[in-house]
């Protein structure tokens, strides 16, 4: 029995961290970053100091950071144990090398390193946090995204390369995208266009039952609605002359009738792919125009995304 027990204790001890040798005080916030439209590379302030006077042996130190949850130096926040940012963590602006763990760490840009020439004096360093930018994350879904990643501080004597491990401090990131909706007026059968938000369809001259068509996508990264609503309530009208129309979404008619003031849901759904929910549209001159005064007749069909 005695000898079971002396063996557990020689293996926890040579398993575990040696004692701190230098009392380090070591402390740093955590991050809360909004993604924005264009790629950002923020700065995350540290403090330490030291207690003892020991010159030599603990001035100089090394700052190490794990993997966080994706076990991986592509580090990732992650929203719902489902969707996933990519981020990274850098020891210098220009995002050269990754910060990385005490065993992994081989270069200098893979590991924080300075120096605290005076005992009970607070020191300040910086590192890096890049992230992507909003567009690129378009079909992410909104959210805060989460990670933790350890930070381990060690004292180092450049003399001999040695290491004392000193403290250890979890490191939050969090990944905020917003809800975002965005819709396109397109081609029946064209891809999503940022850029074309509105279209005219043209009838030419008009014939009971003539029919146009276009495509509305949808690009969302949270639940959406989209509604509609006609300027005339469903009519084509010049002056006080009107023809009636017909509209119709994935072969579902839509009544705009009284949508100037209540507008109609045209359709609903949740986070969309790259490409986004397509939402064919068609519109049908439903009345006989031989008795209708010639003229321009026309009118406007506004489309509404609300984010849930």
């Amino acid at each position: 029995m005695k000898l079971i027990i002396c063996l557990f204790y020689l293996i926890l001890s040579f398993g575990a961290h040696s004692a701190p040798e230098c009392d380090y005080e070591f402390s740093l916030s955590n991050a809360t970053i909004q993604l924005t439209s264009s790629p950002q590379v923020i700065q995350q302030n540290y403090t330490i100091s030291r207690r003892t006077g020991q010159v030599g042996r603990c001035e100089d130190y090394r700052i190490f950071f794990s993997k966080g949850y994706a076990n991986s130096y592509q580090r990732k926040a992650y929203y719902m144990s489902t969707f996933s940012l990519d981020y990274n963590l850098h020891s210098i602006i220009n995002q050269n090398g990754v910060l990385k763990d005490f065993n992994d760490a081989l270069s200098a840009v893979e590991y924080i390193s300075g120096s605290m020439p005076q005992s009970n004096t607070t020191y300040t360093g910086s590192f890096f946090i890049s992230v992507p930018s909003s567009s690129s994350q378009s079909t992410s879904s909104s959210g805060i995204y989460n990670d933790i990643v350890q930070v381990s501080a060690y004292g180092f004597k450049p003399e001999n390369g040695q290491y004392s491990f000193e403290s250890v401090n979890n490191f939050s990131v969090s990944l905020i995208v917003n809800k975002k909706v965005d819709v396109s007026v397109i081609d029946e059968g064209a891809p999503f266009d940022p850029s074309a938000t509105s279209k005219v369809l043209d009838f030419g001259n008009l014939a009971i039952n003539s029919e146009k068509g276009a495509d509305i996508r949808v690009l969302s990264n949270t639940p959406y609605q989209v509604k509609v609503s006609s300027q005339n309530n469903g009519k084509l009208t010049l002056n006080s002359s009107t023809i009636n129309y017909s509209m119709k979404s994935n072969g579902v008619s839509i009544g705009l009738a009284n949508s100037s003031a209540s507008p109609v849901t045209l359709g609903t759904g949740n986070a969309t792919s790259s490409a986004g929910d397509r939402y064919n549209v068609r519109f049908t001159i439903t009345e006989d125009v031989e008795s209708k005064i010639s003229g321009l007749y026309q009118d406007v069909i506004t489309i509404t995304t609300l984010a849930n």
